[in-house]
């Protein structure tokens, strides 16, 4: 999980919302020094990503070759997450051949429920995904933290994977309703920068089962 100094904080909240979802023991990197979004996020994938390689090293199976998909996850500390999300992503594995967002702004419209793959909306492709919560697979995160995009501006983490995705025909999966509703009280994806402009869900399923919830927000304009 990514955080950084923010008023008001939502760590703890965020916390316990991962904990009822199933994540119990998160990795927590931490922003003190404002090195920014991205280079954060990228702190915490390779993290992740050294993780998975070292569990796989000492039971001797290949991430390749195990029964159940390996991915790395990464969030922020500014979200609420579907209760029992964990046991539904075992039941479920998330898609081995792109990255999926759990997060699905209200940017990509009125989406019939199931997953979509992001980069065939193309009206608002690469600006406006949120990188609240995103999985790679195990293949992937090696390939992007390999070859991740290093922009001088080191903001809009969600761009930059969003453009890595698309420059290397990387399926980018959605899912409606979303996994994730955004509680931060700022936004880096509309003017004015609150979540409730683009930086929030059209709905999300509070529990993984349970029914919907309609999120109220509204159609800011969008940066270009």
């Amino acid at each position: 999980m990514t955080t950084a100094p923010r008023t008001p904080p939502t760590i703890d909240d965020t916390l316990a919302s991962l904990n009822r979802a199933g994540w119990r023991d998160p990795i927590i990197c931490r922003d003190d020094h404002r090195m920014g979004p991205y280079p954060n996020f990228l702190r915490a994938l390779w993290i992740a990503w050294r993780r998975l390689e070292q569990y796989y090293f000492c039971s001797d199976v290949y991430p390749l070759e195990s029964v159940q998909p390996a991915y790395c996850l990464v969030v922020q500390d500014d979200i609420d997450i579907s209760v029992g999300l964990k046991a539904h992503l075992t039941d479920r594995p998330p898609r081995q051949d792109g990255i999926t967002s759990l997060y699905t702004s209200a940017a990509f419209g009125k989406l019939p429920d199931g997953l979509h793959d992001a980069s065939h909306n193309h009206g608002r492709w690469p600006t406006s995904c949120g990188a609240l919560a995103l999985v790679f697979p195990w293949w992937i995160a090696t390939r992007f933290l390999h070859n991740a995009p290093m922009p001088h501006k080191q903001l809009a983490a969600d761009y930059w994977i969003s453009r890595w995705c698309r420059d290397n025909k990387i399926p980018y999966w959605i899912h409606a309703p979303s996994f994730v509703k955004h509680t931060g009280a700022v936004s880096s994806l509309d003017n004015p920068n609150t979540n409730h402009h683009w930086r929030q869900c059209r709905s999300w399923l509070p529990e993984v089962g349970g029914e919907p919830e309609r999120m109220h927000y509204h159609q800011g304009h969008r940066k270009t």
